[in-house]
């Protein structure tokens, strides 16, 4: 090989190289889609920043490092972008089953904790609510019966409502429900109860103390059904059991006001026809 050629070859390894490393550069680097604005009315799409979020307090550190590399966490609207096609095709055969379009415009999730299992209902309009699919409870926490307090580690019965949704959980994705509602503070002013308690929370993995933990893959179907339908037209019951199967309110003998808890329970319950 001539030096004239030699010479030709150095000179055209430092760009080579410095191509490559951008090449590789770029494919490391997540720079994300382009995410539609006028996708997801604004009215159905909650999306808060890091500093108003208040997370799970059980963290854990993979979660941590992962988002340390992240230029900025991820949006609602993101999170539904990157799964909605994913939870489309795993769930259009059950939509299909259930008689009913997908998405749907109302949901309802029903939680029973001595069956630890979570119920997907869906409806459209004013029609009757459909089964669609059950998710077993992955983690479970306490016993049968309400949250009082603090750091008694139950899950709360009662009906409620999603108040927000959580796309940088520390539990994959969340969804936080509306404990302690108006009826939760009346009992504990009946009871003279104060720190209550909050945060919690429907979210993946499988670990949790007082939140419903449903694995990743159900979190993934739930949170983007629920971006969705709306939070506004979202649903959450916690029963003890199922009081559609055992009909007999078994209030607890140290909580007499359970006893009215269930019944109102009960009473949601029967527009959900096993």
């Amino acid at each position: 090989m001539s030096k004239q050629n030699l010479l030709s070859k150095d000179r055209i390894t430092p760009w080579l190289t410095l191509l490559t490393l951008t090449v590789a550069l770029q494919g490391c680097v997540n720079l994300g889609p382009m995410f539609s604005s006028t996708r997801f009315p604004p009215n159905q799409i909650h999306v808060l920043d890091d500093t108003s979020l208040p997370l799970e307090r059980q963290a854990k550190s993979e979660i941590h490092r992962e988002r340390s590399l992240e230029k900025s966490p991820p949006k609602v609207q993101q999170v539904v972008e990157r799964y909605d096609e994913h939870v489309r095709n795993r769930l259009m055969r059950d939509f299909k089953l259930a008689g009913l379009p997908y998405p749907t415009t109302r949901l309802a999730l029903l939680g029973f904790k001595k069956e630890r299992r979570l119920e997907l209902w869906g409806g459209e309009d004013h029609g009757p609510m459909k089964l669609i699919k059950s998710y077993p409870f992955t983690a479970f926490s306490g016993e049968l019966g309400p949250k009082r307090r603090q750091g008694d580690r139950q899950i709360p019965e009662g009906i409620y409502r999603i108040t927000f949704l959580n796309p940088n959980s520390s539990y994959h994705l969340s969804m936080k429900i509306d404990y302690p509602n108006e009826f939760d503070r009346a009992m504990a002013d009946l009871d003279r109860r104060q720190r209550l308690g909050g945060d919690i929370f429907i979210h993946g993995d499988n670990s949790s103390i007082g939140c419903i933990a449903l694995g990743d893959r159900a979190i993934e179907e739930l949170f983007v059904l629920t971006a969705w339908a709306g939070l506004e037209n979202v649903q959450v019951i916690v029963s003890p059991y199922d009081l559609r199967r055992d009909k007999e309110i078994r209030p607890l003998a140290d909580v007499p006001w359970t006893r009215e808890l269930y019944a109102r329970i009960q009473d949601s319950l029967s527009a959900f026809h096993p």
